[in-house]
């Protein structure tokens, strides 16, 4: 299940490769997110973790980051 903030996020980077003439990514970019969240799931620990600082904030925030893979998005 998608919340509601993640679907306007997609939403948002959908718009913004069509803004950009970016037609074909713009099509695959939900398949794509739909597919890595299925591997998220099955797998929560996949990714790195990197250290991220808020520059209003002095705590650190540790955060998994992982691609897309598959097709070029550009």
């Amino acid at each position: 299940m998608v919340r509601s903030a993640a679907r306007s996020d997609i939403l948002r980077y959908v718009r913004y490769l069509l803004e950009h003439d970016a037609r074909a990514a713009a099509e695959r970019f939900p398949d794509a997110v739909d597919k890595a969240l299925g591997q998220l799931l099955d797998m929560p620990g996949m990714g790195a973790l990197q250290a991220f600082t808020h520059p209003q904030h002095s705590k650190r925030n540790l955060r998994r980051i992982f691609s897309l893979k598959g097709k070029q998005m550009h």
